[in-house]
């Protein structure tokens, strides 16, 4: 660096500072300085009334940078946004809302785990901050395609702090108040549900069943009507709109309208063939009328259900009350065994399929069918009990018999739903098999108390009292084993 220019070097400049002032402060003239007071006050002055204009424009400059800002998040100008954002942020810095912007940006730019650290910083757990950040955490959580108890419970404890913060937020009470439902907490969900019905009346249809769960069915239906009045005047005077319509079907379900519910779908898909969302209500609307009907109109249930088959081919849970129909003794069990048989290729539904078609073919002991598809099954879905439970019952009962593999799945199965007496049945009935009689009894006595009728049962007891010494027990047992027909399948 030239030496001439020594004086901007920063180490060197304060120091000359420093050797300036002390020589003009021993040197000044006196009278100089009296002369320049006039002046020295014009330019304080001025310096005074820079700082109040700076002041003064304070506001006008905030409202250009949110003007700003916002016009860049509109042409998706992500970097012009956070300059105005960080801006803004040193004029407000109390206010929270220009780092939620921010963080509602890096969520557009999908970056994802930026997002999420600015809404913990303005919105963690474990005290109520900003409610916008406790709702968006919320929200994300909820919408997870993987949930855990934990991930539903830290989403609850954000929807809390939402109304902790804004008591007013309608959308986090009606999160609440279907978190409260799926919680069993029937009084707590009524609570947030009733404040936001008339604001949002798609919580309508969500109260009533609440109000069914507390035992107040007028309340329900009054719940019901109202949502169905509300929506089917949205429907008449705009019949495209397709949400509306979806609500106005629940309402219909809700009162077990269900030709009126098919109806008000079937004009919707008039309108609108190719929408998913309609045929996938419409589904719907014929696998709940399936349920509602009588056992013994098991025709008209088969229709049901096939023609939710044709609008969703291959739903599980249509294929399981398939299942419900399934039997010799069904008029319909070609045309049952037909679609099930047609859902195997469907990779989806094919567990379910397999499960009902190997049930069924135990029950009509063709164990070789059973255990082709019961073994299909439980290698597609091995934490389901019923599939557990079904193979184990049919290992144990081939020619010849495979006890030890049979035991392992029938454990498998009481682990998943130690509380099912079916299932402690199978276990109790491999047990006694093995003549393992005491642990035979324990399960075979649960068994018993839940489903007492069944003759299987007592009989099974009957043996394994004999084989401990307990002759009356044994009698007992042998005279109530006659009092009932008994149904194998599981």
């Amino acid at each position: 660096m030239n030496e001439r220019f020594w004086f901007f070097r920063p180490n060197r400049a304060w120091m000359a500072a420093v050797v300036f002032i002390h020589d003009w402060w021993y040197s000044r003239p006196l009278r100089s300085l009296l002369r320049a007071l006039p002046a020295l006050s014009v330019m304080a002055g001025m310096a005074a009334l820079i700082g109040l204009g700076a002041s003064s424009n304070k506001p006008r400059l905030i409202q250009r940078y949110k003007s700003a800002s916002s016009a860049a998040i509109e042409r998706e100008d992500f970097q012009t946004a956070e300059i105005c954002l960080r801006k803004l942020a040193v004029l407000e810095p109390d206010n929270s809302q220009h780092r939620f912007t921010q963080g509602l940006i890096a969520e557009r730019k999908e970056d994802f785990p930026e997002a999420r650290r600015i809404m913990h910083r303005l919105a963690s757990a474990d005290k109520t901050g900003y409610a916008p950040a406790h709702f968006w955490q919320a929200v994300r959580l909820l919408e997870e395609k993987e949930k855990t108890p934990e991930s539903l419970q830290l989403a609850h404890t954000h929807l809390l702090r939402t109304v902790d913060a804004d008591p007013a937020h309608v959308k986090a009470h009606a999160l609440l108040g279907q978190s409260y439902m799926s919680q069993r907490q029937p009084e707590r969900a009524a609570a947030h549900l009733a404040r936001v019905a008339r604001v949002i009346p798609a919580v309508r249809v969500p109260l009533a069943r609440v109000y069914v769960m507390l035992g107040q069915k007028n309340n329900a239906r009054e719940q019901a009507g109202a949502a169905r009045r509300h929506f089917a005047d949205v429907v008449a005077r705009n019949r495209e709109n397709v949400s509306a319509r979806l609500e106005w079907t629940k309402s219909e379900l809700f009162l077990e309208e269900f030709a009126s519910a098919e109806q008000i779908l079937k004009e919707g898909r008039e309108l609108d063939p190719a929408n998913e969302a309609l045929r996938n209500a419409l589904a719907q609307v014929y696998s709940v009328w399936s349920d509602h009907l009588p056992r013994t109109e098991s025709v008209r249930r088969f229709e049901l259900l096939a023609a939710a088959c044709q609008l969703v081919p291959n739903e599980p849970t249509v294929l399981q009350q398939l299942g419900s129909l399934a039997g010799q003794e069904n008029p319909n069990w070609k045309s049952v065994r037909a679609l099930l048989r047609a859902a195997l290729t469907d990779e989806k539904a094919a567990g379910v399929a397999h499960l009902i078609l190997g049930t069924t073919a135990s029950a009509e002991r063709d164990y070789e069918q059973a255990l082709m598809h019961l073994e299909e099954a439980f290698r597609r879905n091995p934490k389901s009990s019923a599939t557990a439970n079904n193979l184990a019952w049919v290992l144990a009962n081939i020619a010849p018999p495979q006890l030890d593999r049979a035991i392992e799945l029938a454990n498998v199965a009481v682990e998943l739903a130690p509380r099912n007496p079916e299932i402690r049945e199978t276990r109790g009935q491999i047990l006694l098999k093995m003549e393992a009689w005491k642990d035979a009894l324990a399960d075979l006595e649960i068994a018993a108390e839940a489903i007492p009728d069944r003759t299987s049962i007592h009989a099974s007891l009957a043996k394994a009292y004999d084989q401990l010494g307990n002759a009356a027990l044994a009698e007992r047992h042998r005279e109530l084993s006659g009092q009932a027909n008994i149904t194998r399948i599981k």
